[in-house]
């Protein structure tokens, strides 16, 4: 996608806007513009890539708003009612929305993405027409405690559930065994037997939890600086709990090369995957992206654990970077370690 100055946009997270200038960046292998842009609520951003922009029609369609009162469907909530929008600390055009769910979902706070708000009434419609499929799974109707007794086998809760009862990072360890145990083709962990994850989970705790202050993982998110806290090597990023760059001492220079960094890997590889662009050199946006985790790294200090793949710790060893290789213990989980030798 390629912008001009006077251009009317929609950026996913910030709204409507207008394009008020481009300044191209330069950097070793890229070739980005910085656009600048006007937005509806009178603030300016700095934007690099294009990756999250398209035009007003495609984001009133993909990004709907909705007033309060309107009855509207989520795919893994359900059905709901909005009570009040516009409640983002961004100011910006109305993307977030208060809901209270039914079926004992709750009160949430929902920011509207592509797939997900939609509007209930235009929903049904499309599924009498037979044009959509419905959304929403059954589990995605249960409560917090229908799934809580559904995930322990229904009131037989496996001994690889008992035997971690009342230990510290008890919550913790039940989200990473859902997230990457137990979770049916999508599981780093595929070659674990359940009944050995306590002692998996240990090693963890002595071997990174125990150890670090903070773990980081590099990684290209759209409309990012490409750094993210983890809760444990391998896990989920956890978004809208950012890094202060500065509280570790990492320089502007590395944040921006960060940056950009993150942009272009996104703009091209979705390029590539929706538009027929030319295939990316996935080897060096990989060693571009490993470079400057290395430079995280330098800066960040050994109190802070760092990675660019699941479990393959970012070091500096004689001046040059490496990636530590899988713990053995945890190598032989997973099927991944296979791909990553």
């Amino acid at each position: 996608m390629i912008l001009e100055c006077g251009q009317s946009i929609y950026h996913r997270f910030f709204g409507h806007g207008v394009v008020r200038g481009i300044t191209r960046t330069r950097d070793p292998g890229y070739d980005l513009d910085r656009h600048h842009v006007e937005f509806a609520d009178g603030t300016y951003r700095d934007v690099i890539g294009t990756r999250a922009f398209c035009s007003p029609e495609e984001g009133a369609h993909l990004y709907p708003e909705f007033e309060p009162g309107d009855s509207v469907h989520h795919p893994k909530f359900g059905y709901g009612t909005v009570v009040a929008t516009n409640l983002s600390p961004e100011p910006g055009a109305r993307l977030e929305h208060m809901i209270d769910f039914d079926r004992g979902m709750g009160r949430r706070l929902i920011v509207a993405l592509p797939g997900g708000l939609r509007s209930a009434r235009g929903l049904d419609r499309e599924r009498r027409l037979g044009v959509s499929p419905p959304a929403t799974g059954s589990a995605s109707r249960m409560s917090p405690a229908e799934r809580r007794e559904r995930f322990d086998h229904r009131h037989d809760t496996p001994a690889y559930i008992q035997a971690m009862q009342g230990s510290a990072r008890f919550d913790l360890y039940r989200q990473w065994l859902y997230r990457h145990v137990a979770r049916p083709g999508s599981a780093f962990f595929d070659r674990l037997d359940p009944a050995d994850s306590p002692a998996v989970w240990r090693f963890m705790e002595r071997r990174y939890l125990d150890r670090y202050a903070l773990l980081l993982k590099v990684c290209s998110v759209p409309s990012s600086a490409g750094l993210w806290p983890i809760d444990y090597p391998g896990g989920a990023l956890r978004t809208g709990r950012g890094v202060k760059f500065e509280d570790y001492g990492i320089p502007a220079s590395v944040v921006d090369a960060l940056e950009q960094w993150s942009c272009f890997k996104e703009d091209v590889e979705f390029d590539h995957a929706h538009d027929g662009g030319p295939r990316p050199d996935f080897d060096a946006l990989d060693r571009r992206g490993l470079a400057l985790a290395g430079e995280v790294k330098r800066y960040a200090g050994a109190d802070v654990y760092v990675e660019f793949r699941s479990f393959r710790e970012v070091l500096w060893v004689d001046g040059d970077v490496v990636e530590a290789p899988m713990p053995e213990m945890i190598a032989r989980c997973s099927s991944q370690h296979d791909a990553m030798s």
